[in-house]
């Protein structure tokens, strides 16, 4: 029995006709993900890297090779940030020397960011961490488990959001 079981039953208590049948995959998601997140941010905190930075990391260093470049309007739609955020998020990881910014030749008041040597180093010794910890976090599960929670997932991403 976990903490979702105890809510449910609490909820059939205090209003039986609720239907909690949504709540038994939603809280659980939920639940998962916060602790996930925690796992996660261990992981790069040794790394001395926080979530946001390494997500714009990681898609810089997977996108196209290491000569990667992209707008941070880009970066934001990939990363799910706004771009004022992705704005501020640049300019730290370039403080940080971890991304450079140059101008955008196609576009004239536009730039284009990419990682230097040192975040590219950063985001691959990261990438290891976060490896890891993923596997470990599913180290409960069964190799068919692992599967048919990966297609189930990708099941109901499906169906929340609009197209790839």
């Amino acid at each position: 029995m976990d903490r979702v079981d105890t809510a449910i039953t609490r909820w059939a208590e205090a209003l039986p006709e609720l239907d909690t049948s949504g709540m038994e995959v939603v809280a659980r998601v939920l639940r998962a993900a916060a602790l996930l997140e925690e796992r996660l941010a261990e992981a790069l905190s040794a790394h001395d890297l926080r979530p946001a930075e390494y997500s714009v990391l990681a898609i810089l260093r997977s996108h196209g090779g290491s000569d990667a470049e992209l707008a941070p309007t880009a970066l934001a739609d990939q990363a799910f940030f706004t771009t004022g955020g992705m704005t501020n998020l640049v300019k730290r990881l370039e403080r940080d020397g971890l991304v450079a910014r140059r101008p955008d030749a196609s576009d004239g008041r536009g730039v284009l960011v990419h990682l230097t040597d040192a975040g590219r180093a950063r985001v691959d010794a990261a990438a290891v961490a976060i490896s890891t910890a993923e596997r470990d976090a599913l180290g409960g599960l069964s190799a068919k488990e692992r599967r048919d929670l990966a297609k189930g997932l990708s099941s109901l991403l499906g169906t929340l959001e609009p197209g790839p």
